[in-house]
């Protein structure tokens, strides 16, 4: 018989509570701090997404910020790709998607900056190449998913 390991047991009783709309509701039921919270759910988001079979779900990314946030369970297929969702939670979840591409898209362009700033003082023409194509390559990847984000709030 396989004995279960704390973190297994804090998972378990966090899947039990979902949904919910703050990690203070988890942390008032749990009795778990918020910083706990915050890393099993990040734990279970990696875990979740190098074994699929394991765990076979998931909570999605919520949006970031103020406003309304609903933590759900996301059941997930053999694959890791999320297969079955709780009514009303792919708006959520569309939304946590958009916060994090807007995120990304923000991360991508300051990355490019300081990218080719770091070309400015390169002596070695292949490596600056390398760095402005990637630096180009951020910016586009950038413009994209900010026209990914336009199209997830529309």
């Amino acid at each position: 018989m396989r004995d279960f390991t704390f973190t297994e047991m804090d998972l378990d009783s966090i899947y039990n509570l979902l949904p919910v709309s703050t990690l203070g509701e988890l942390e008032d039921a749990t009795g778990l701090g918020l910083p706990r919270i915050r890393w099993l759910i990040h734990h279970l988001r990696k875990m979740a997404a190098q074994d699929p079979e394991r765990y076979g779900w998931t909570i999605p990314a919520v949006t970031h910020g103020r406003g309304v946030k609903h933590y759900c369970v996301a059941l997930l297929d053999r694959s890791g790709r999320i297969d079955n969702i709780g009514v009303g939670a792919a708006a959520q979840i569309a939304g946590g998607a958009a916060s994090l591409c807007a995120e990304g898209g923000s991360k991508l362009q300051h990355m490019a900056t300081a990218l080719q700033a770091a070309t400015l003082d390169m002596r070695s023409p292949h490596f600056r190449r390398m760095l402005e194509a990637v630096a180009a390559d951020s910016l586009t990847l950038s413009r994209k998913l900010d026209l990914v984000v336009a199209r997830l709030v529309a």
